[in-house]
């Protein structure tokens, strides 16, 4: 059929209506028709969602996978749809996926807090059985252990990637004794969630605490002071996503490639040199 399906995780996150305006982009170029779903972070509810597009005989699938079962999503692999992974990982299976490079995008956040002299780093990280979380979570882990700093519990909370998830977890992380001087967040709703608990506390950003969140979004500029993130290219990713995609429509015995796009730190002003 002329239809493609795609199933995100979150449509009320900004990120993923970036990536669903680049695999725009590439399919309506070839006359194709998205049809979009959000399984809401929700394995059941992803499932009922391929069933359908299956059902529709879409042509093929983007998918940004919420469960790291690789078995659940044997129905979709038996049909021979082709399908491109994105976003999230999932093991041992032999498929197209664009991923990104969330690793080094945390390493690059530490490494810049260790030279502004942050020592006491916080990290709010999100669902931990996600591949996406999981890789910044120990990007985080190891640029802690390369500067020499202590690996501290309290200092290493997780929300559940939105954001009341953040808002509590930075809640908890003020009501500390001795709270961080800088917090890394590990995505785009958290960090409003960790913004409006540090509005709340009546702290100041930069002065009393400094913040670097995950993606780039178009309000990050337009705060107060602006914020400082780690940006991932999610347009950038739907385009890649589509395009291997009509590649595996036109060519389905082709190998798959995994394309892992890198992260770049955007410096504003919301981290102070402490120095």
């Amino acid at each position: 059929t002329s239809k493609i399906g795609v199933v995100i995780s979150d449509i009320q996150n900004p990120f993923f209506g970036s990536v669903v305006r680049g695999i725009e982009k590439v399919t309506l170029v070839d006359d194709f028709t998205l049809i979009l779903g959000n399984s809401d972070e929700d394995p059941q509810q992803e499932q009922k969602l391929i069933s359908m597009l299956l059902e529709e005989a879409v042509a093929g699938l983007i998918i940004a996978p919420t469960n790291p079962d690789v078995g659940s999503y044997q129905p979709l692999f038996s049909s021979n749809t082709p399908v491109v992974i994105i976003d999230r990982q999932l093991p041992k299976v032999n498929l197209d996926m664009v991923l990104v490079n969330g690793y080094a995008g945390a390493q690059k956040a530490v490494a810049y807090l260790a030279g502004l002299g942050h020592e006491r780093i916080g990290f709010i990280g999100g669902l931990v059985h996600l591949s996406v979380m999981s890789e910044r979570e120990r990007g985080y882990l190891d640029a802690l252990k390369k500067h020499g700093f202590p690996i501290v519990d309290a200092y290493l909370q997780h929300g559940n990637n939105r954001q009341d998830g953040g808002y509590q977890a930075m809640q908890e992380m003020l009501a500390l004794e001795q709270p961080p001087s800088a917090v890394l967040i590990a995505n785009n709703l958290m960090t409003l969630g960790g913004l409006q608990a540090i509005h709340e506390s009546g702290l100041e950003i930069p002065e009393h605490i400094s913040l670097v969140g995950f993606d780039d979004m178009d309000w990050a500029p337009s705060l107060r002071p602006p914020l400082t993130v780690v940006a991932q290219p999610a347009y950038e990713m739907g385009v890649t996503a589509a395009s291997l995609l009509l590649d595996r429509i036109r060519a389905p015995g082709q190998p798959p490639q995994v394309v892992m796009l890198d992260t770049k730190l955007v410096i504003r002003a919301s981290c102070q040199d402490i120095q």
